[in-house]
């Protein structure tokens, strides 16, 4: 009995998880169907747990889009 209550202790908890990291990296914020081209030089990348930053220095052209 206590096998089945705690395999269904973890399986909940594996669900409760999946579905916070599913939020999290969520791409509400990101338009799929439009390509950002960035041109520059990369001075610093930053690999800190879970995610990683690139600095670039860039010099801004207009653009029509």
């Amino acid at each position: 009995m206590l096998s089945l209550l705690c395999r269904t202790g973890m399986a909940r908890f594996a669900l409760a998880l999946s579905a916070a990291v599913q939020v999290h990296h969520s791409t509400a914020a990101f338009d799929a169907d439009r390509s950002v081209t960035l041109t520059g030089t990369v001075s610093k990348v930053d690999w800190i747990n879970p995610h990683c930053y690139v600095h670039i220095i860039a010099t801004f052209q207009h653009c029509s889009s």
